[in-house]
């Protein structure tokens, strides 16, 4: 049982097949150190629905920035398919308290609707106004690596002001990945993102750029952060962000060659 939403996606993937489907791997539900905030009713198809009975759930849109609490919308109000910034208030004492979460409305149990973790709230960037979301990122990225044979065991976007564009540093299991993969990415990101794709077409948006890295550069990322203060046991990663953001130099981690 383990987190599989957001920046563990790759590694809960990766260790779903060092368990050969043997074992089936299961996401306990939405979890935080704030609040218990779903209970995942079948495993199976990811089914979680909401603490009703511990907890105030509102939702605003999920780039959320400063919206007046008039616009809040409750558990009622929200819609499938859609994705949400999350707010709770709790007994513990937390009013109106920003998650810093994206969630996903997945469907209904009865007439609740069930959510799912998608993303921090952090992972959104924009150039010319394409607003790219880290789970489109992430879904492309794990796209092509599936249609191409690759198995991915980190990525880092980061984000090209001067180039206008972006960058997506990939450490593959088996190496270097082949030509034309970021190529195949960018596409992606097209398919996901439709002012992506217009910005590409009018040439605001350069073509998207890969970096290969070299083994054990996700762990000497994992040791960076630690090292500047985040907690081991809950380290977690934005795989999108901008270059003055990220204080790892991900440059240096290149192979020889590349």
């Amino acid at each position: 049982m383990t987190w599989r939403g957001g920046s563990c996606g790759f590694a809960a993937s990766r260790l779903a097949e060092r368990l050969g489907g043997v074992v089936p791997v299961c996401d306990p539900g939405y979890l935080a150190s704030e609040l218990v905030g779903t209970l995942n009713l079948d495993p199976s198809i990811d089914l979680q629905a909401p603490m009703l009975d511990d907890h105030v759930f509102e939702f605003a849109d999920a780039t959320h920035r400063g919206q007046s609490e008039t616009q809040m919308l409750g558990l009622h109000e929200i819609e499938p398919g859609r994705d949400y910034a999350l707010f709770v208030t709790t007994v513990d004492g937390l009013y109106r308290y920003r998650m810093n979460d994206v969630v996903r409305v997945t469907g209904f149990s009865g007439a609740t609707p069930t959510l799912r973790f998608v993303q921090k709230s952090e992972g959104f960037t924009s150039i010319t106004g394409e607003k790219l979301h880290e789970s489109q990122v992430r879904d492309a990225v794990a796209a092509e690596c599936r249609q191409h044979g690759l198995k991915p065991v980190f990525f880092m976007a980061l984000v090209d002001d001067e180039c206008a564009r972006y960058t997506v540093y990939l450490e593959l299991a088996q190496g270097p990945p082949p030509p034309g993969i970021a190529g195949a990415i960018d596409r992606a990101l097209g398919e996901r993102n439709i002012e992506y794709r217009a910005k590409r077409a009018s040439g605001r948006l350069g073509a998207l750029k890969d970096v290969p890295v070299v083994e054990g550069t996700s762990h000497r990322f994992r040791l960076h952060c630690v090292g500047r203060g985040q907690r081991d046991a809950q380290f977690k990663s934005i795989p999108l962000t901008t270059r003055y953001a990220c204080s790892f130099d991900f440059d240096a981690c290149r192979p020889a060659a590349a």
